[in-house]
């Protein structure tokens, strides 16, 4: 795939997106920071959603897979 995962330590990456996040405030506009101490804290923990009620229950199921969901989000290497 064109995305591959990168390990980040909480220890060195948050003074980094601490660093990030002022700098975008002391500079006007666009753009803002490429991380932030709020989207490293969404990747600090194990997250994953059971599906087994909403699909027995409704009868859904997600209309993108696990891994084309993936190839979409860093398609662009905004994220990568």
């Amino acid at each position: 795939p064109p995305w591959r995962w990168r390990q980040a330590w909480p220890a060195t990456a948050a003074p980094a997106a601490s660093a990030m996040e002022a700098m975008a405030l002391a500079l006007p506009g666009p753009p803002e920071p490429p991380v932030t101490r709020y989207g490293l804290g969404l990747f600090a923990y194990a997250q994953s959603l059971d599906l087994a009620k909403a699909r027995r229950l409704l009868g859904w199921t997600p209309k993108v897979g696990f891994e084309q969901g993936l190839d979409r989000t860093f398609a662009g290497g905004g994220l990568a």
